[in-house]
């Protein structure tokens, strides 16, 4: 029964396809002769029309009305000449004929129409006889029912034309494999058999899907909508010949390797071939059928001449349809295919003598790829090159092909690193490299839009250079030693031999990337793009040399070679000047002066370290700002800016003071070299780019040279205070003192010098120094470290002492920042500064009573007679020196102050006085405050407020009444 049931299945699927097609025919026969009817009628509607029509107006030559080609004529007209060959002879019947030429007769003719417009007439109507039957009465259905068509109709019409075509189509493939598996479990088949009826049925469903697509009625359909019925049955019978052939080879072992690569290649490419007759489905399957037919057989005799040679059949039949069809989409898969085979090769399958057929694929990618279009790859190049802003300048002007091509160049370089890793950097590989390198560098000055090549071209030399592999042992010159003491190497090659070839090599790359770079500057619109190229290929290729090559213990005069670089970058820059006019030539230029300043650091960095690498490269700025002010240079004032920041990096960050392991020997000395000169670099380059321009790099450079100067004070002071110990863990009086004392100068020099010469600089600099000076002075000399709390010794002589540093000398200066705060009348500061130094004075002749009395411990003793009397006597002469100088330079808050001042020591003798002095200490102290208090009142009453003069307007004690009545003047009386 099974078996009854198996061959029932076979015939129905071998033969059900036909049968369908017949009765699809016949009925589409019936619905073509009803359209006829409908056809018929419209036509005897129009007839009885025309006449009337023609007979109210004549049809002049400006009125002709010329024949629209509708897109469905125009569809239809491609297929008339197969359609009137293959339709059945019924369609076309004697009553047809009668019919159309009683209908052309009918016709009237009007005497308004000229013979050219009854010859027109004529034409049209013959053209309409010829053609076919089918075609018009479809194209007549298709165009009514497309005038009023509803989303359910769109998505009636896509269900059932398109997605259940190929979900039949899935099915069909899966009721053949179901129907191969039941005849395998159930041994009803030899498999000889089983594949035989496999390749025809697929033969047949292939055959069938173009048999179907020749049809007249279904070339009609695709006319006007895609019709995915053929390219349906084509892809059922691919997929099912594809398993068929493979089964005999995986399965059932029927024939051998080679014969079933042969086989499985050929359906492959008829794949491709139906492709162009029923679409981008077809192709697909194909190209995918004939990337994987290498994974599914293997012929025991893994050859990568035979795979790849392979491939690149493959790769050129697909382009070949690319060109022809412009589906870009199998460009790619088919770039994607040889790339993935490539990777899959190297890492599972790689064998010695494997560099040449990848290489030679590689190749032909880039031929290949290139081959679709090449067209628009070799024309214009000038005018594609005078079209980029850049050459990286893509967005929006590259077409499909062009963006392939250059896709496939860039996947071969990369391929290129891989495969010179997996060969080891043989010569064949390297010359396979320098092969492509060269095509392709010839090709970004000849194609378009190829320059952006150079720069991957550039990445894969630099690999080359960065990963190329030394010998296991190099023979080095061998050290001898005077007095236990390294002399020096004995005589030897100055180059050990094992690296001769490796620096040939770096040198060779170094040399053509700057001669091709450096010659290619009239070349292109971009000239500092090569510029770039020709100065970075090879200063890093120098960089990666000396690392590897030094990490060895080989000493090949890096600084020196450095320099050589240096020179031949200001030889290009000198060549460059003169053209520095033309387009696109100063930025090259910049490139090439950063170029010299970027080699002279490299010179520095090898031959100098530590603090000695930070002055070198501070000396650069001055000297690039010595160029720049001679010669306008582009790029030179960021390359600076960066130079700076790396100075102060290192100034702060690798020269920072470790007291477990010091990087160098600190001394007095070493700070004012390291931070000096830096100081004094970071000044001078100031000096030079201001006079080119005065910018942010400018007020950098100056706020670097400030910053920097400062710190090298500040440090000195640590130096030398904490007895040459610069990792002192206190922050003592003394040196609290001198650190405030720096800050207040150099805040105050540049407080004045802001205002002869107005700088950013000068005046957040003052800001911040004074601020900074304040704030220690009053929060942690006078209050947290106050000699009176943490006992600390000052000295022994008078004023000549650790107080005058931490509060007379402040307050005097302070006193000179407040006559400078008034002659910028910043009066809103005045009070501040003033108070200040005041407070700082007070306080100082206050501790030096103290001092005085208490010279070793001024935290500890009682305060007797003599020292309670002398504060009072200090306080006051101290107030008769403010009164003074109030009166005299008329400042009536100095005599605020002063006023103050003696309430405090009145307040002092009532209050403390009378009660803690005895004897003649207080006797002396009430009539010594009194003789002032009434002194204060003479002077007051003789300078300040003198009998008979006006009272002064602003200190005039009236009622508000008074005052408005003051300033009324009288009226004369009328």
């Amino acid at each position: 029964m099974d078996e009854v049931l198996l061959v029932l299945l076979g015939i129905l699927i071998l033969f059900g396809g036909p049968i369908l097609a017949f009765v699809a025919l016949y009925k589409i026969g019936g619905l073509r002769s009803e359209i006829f009817a409908l056809k018929l009628k419209l036509q005897n509607l129009e007839k009885k029309a025309v006449p009337d029509t023609a007979a109210e107006k004549p049809v002049t030559p400006s009125q002709e009305s010329k024949p629209v080609e509708t897109p469905q004529e125009s569809a239809l007209d491609t297929a008339k000449d197969i359609q009137s060959e293959s339709l059945p002879k019924p369609v076309e019947t004697n009553e047809h004929c009668s019919l159309s030429e009683e209908t052309t007769a009918s016709q009237p003719e009007t005497e308004a129409q000229k013979p050219s417009d009854k010859q027109q007439t004529d034409q049209q109507m013959e053209q309409q006889d010829k053609q076919p039957v089918a075609a018009r009465s479809i194209a007549e259905a298709m165009e009514s029912y497309s005038s009023d068509k509803s989303p359910w109709k769109s998505f009636e019409e896509a269900f059932t034309r398109q997605w259940l075509v190929w979900l039949g189509s899935l099915t069909v493939i899966i009721g053949g494999v179901f129907l191969i598996k039941y005849s395998i479990e159930n041994n009803l088949l030899s498999p000889g058999f089983r594949i035989t009826c496999g390749v025809l049925f697929g033969l047949a469903l292939m055959f069938g899907g173009e048999w179907l697509r020749r049809r007249p009625i279904e070339q009609a359909i695709a006319a006007l909508k895609p019709n995915h019925v053929p390219p349906a049955l084509t892809a059922a019978g691919l997929a099912i010949t594809y398993g068929s052939i493979y089964a005999a080879y995986g399965l059932y072992d029927l024939i051998s390797p080679l014969f079933a690569f042969i086989l499985l290649t050929i359906v492959a490419i008829a794949g491709l071939g139906l492709s162009l007759l029923q679409g981008p489905l077809i192709a697909a399957m194909g190209m995918a059928g004939a990337f994987v037919i290498p994974m599914l057989v293997s012929t025991g005799n893994s050859s990568a001449w035979a795979l790849f040679s392979y491939l690149s059949f493959i790769t050129a039949s697909a382009l070949a349809v690319v060109r022809y069809q412009s589906w870009w989409w199998l460009g790619w898969m088919s770039l994607a295919g040889s790339v993935l085979w490539q990777l899959m090769w190297m890492a599972a399958v790689w064998e010695n003598g494997d560099v040449y057929p990848l290489a030679l694929h590689q190749i032909l990618i880039i031929g290949l790829f290139i081959a679709p279009r090449y067209e628009d790859f070799f024309s214009s190049v000038t005018d594609a090159k005078n079209s980029l802003k850049h050459p990286f300048d893509f967005v929006g002007k590259l077409s499909p092909e062009k963006i392939l091509g250059l896709s496939a160049m860039t996947a071969v370089l990369a391929l290129q690193i891989i495969l010179l890793s997996m060969d080891n950097f043989s010569s064949a590989s390297l010359i396979f490299f320098f092969i492509i390198a060269g095509g392709l560098g010839y090709s970004a000055f000849k194609l378009r839009h190829c320059e952006a090549l150079l720069a991957a071209i550039s990445l894969v030399a630099l690999y080359i250079v960065a990963r190329y592999p030394f010998p296991g042992s190099i023979e080095l010159p061998e050290t001898f030693y005077v007095s236990g003491q390294e002399a020096g190497t004995l005589i030897n090659p100055i180059i050990p031999p094992e690296l001769n070839f490796y620096l040939l090599l770096s040198g060779f790359i170094a040399i053509i990337a700057a001669a091709v770079g450096f010659k290619g500057l009239t070349k292109t619109r971009t000239p500092v793009y090569l510029a770039t190229l020709s100065v970075t290929v090879p200063l890093l290729a120098f960089l990666f040399v000396y690392l590897r090559v030094s990490a060895l213990g080989a000493d090949l005069a890096w600084s020196l070679l450095a320099l050589v670089l240096a020179g031949l970058s200001f030889m290009a820059a000198k060549q460059v000047l003169p053209k520095r006019s033309e387009a696109g030539m100063e930025p090259a230029l910049g490139v090439y002066a950063l170029a010299v300043l970027a080699a002279l650091g490299i010179a520095f960095a090898i031959a100098f370290e530590k603090s000695g690498l930070t002055i070198a490269l501070a000396l650069l700025l001055p000297s690039a700002g010595w160029v720049a002010s001679q010669v306008r240079i582009p790029f030179i004032r960021p390359s600076i800016l960066f130079i700076a920041v790396l100075v102060v990096i290192r100034l702060v960050a690798l020269n920072h003071f470790d007291p477990v392991v010091p990087r160098e020997e600190v001394d007095a000395l070493w700070l004012l070299y390291s931070f000096g000169i830096p100081a004094l670099a970071f000044a001078g380059a100031a000096y030079y780019f201001k006079r080119e321009k005065d910018d942010q790099l400018v007020t950098i450079l100056e706020s670097g040279a400030l910053a920097i100067g400062v710190s090298l004070v500040n440090l000195e002071i640590r130096y030398l205070v904490n007895d040459n110990n610069l990792y002192a863990q206190y922050y003592m009086p003394l040196e609290q003192s001198l650190q405030s004392l720096s800050w207040l100068i150099t805040g105050a020099f540049l407080y004045y010098r802001n205002r002869l010469v107005p700088r950013i600089v000068s005046n957040w600099g003052s800001k911040i120094l004074l601020s900074m000076a304040g704030l220690q002075i009053v929060l942690f000399q006078s209050l947290v470290f106050n000699p009176v709390f943490t006992n600390e010794f000052v000295g022994d002589w008078p004023l000549f002492n650790q107080l005058s540093l931490a509060y007379l000398i402040p307050g005097l200066i302070s006193i000179i920042i407040y006559r400078e705060a008034r002659n910028q009348e910043h009066k809103k500061f005045m009070p501040w500064i003033g108070g200040i130094a005041v407070w700082l004075v007070f306080l100082d002749l206050t501790l030096e009573v103290r001092r005085a009395f208490h010279p070793l411990a001024m935290a500890s003793g009682d305060i007797l007679n003599a020292e309670g009397y002398s504060y009072s006597a200090a306080w006051l002469i101290f107030a008769g020196i403010l009164l003074a100088v109030g009166i005299i330079r008329d400042i009536s808050k100095i005599r605020h102050l002063s006023l103050g001042l003696v309430l405090l020591v009145t307040t002092k003798v009532f209050l403390w006085d009378m009660s803690a002095l005895s004897g003649l200490y207080r006797v002396a102290s009430f009539i010594g405050l009194g003789l002032c208090l009434i002194g204060i009142g003479f002077l007051y009453q003789r300078f300040v407020y003198p009998i008979g003069s006006e009272p002064d307007k602003d200190n005039d004690p009236k009622l508000p009444e008074e005052k408005n009545t003051a300033n009324v003047e009288p009226t004369a009386n009328t």
